[in-house]
């Protein structure tokens, strides 16, 4: 249903669940979602050191990894960062180390070998 948004104009929104006569701009959730993910990646790479354990690896965000050491439940992508509860996201995280993807990608080919 289009309905006019004060920040996108006349765009698509759905039905709020949580409100009888609330509706929400699809757009403006999109974004807010992307602000999410991005905080809490953000907050677990500082709880993990911000840079790989193997080689100190820091410079582009999106190239760590976290690798699970054991009882893998979820993957720690941006995903399903915004779908868990933090409790989940921090018992998640309490299994893993930060790399950055070259290592990443050595540790698994190392793990076939």
């Amino acid at each position: 249903m289009d309905i006019e948004c004060n920040k996108h104009g006349l765009t698509g929104h759905y039905k709020r669940a949580d409100r009888e006569n609330g509706w929400r701009c699809r757009k403006c959730n999109k974004e807010r979602q992307r602000v999410f993910k991005t905080k809490r990646k953000d907050f677990l790479l500082n709880m993990a050191g911000g840079k790989c354990i193997k080689c100190g690896y820091n410079k582009c965000k999106d190239a760590l990894h976290f690798h699970h050491l054991r009882d893998k439940s979820f993957e720690l992508s941006k995903r399903t960062l915004a779908k868990k509860t933090e409790k989940e996201v921090l018992e998640e995280f309490k299994k893993c180390i930060l790399v950055c993807a070259n290592c990443h990608a050595e540790i698994h080919h190392a793990e076939l070998n």
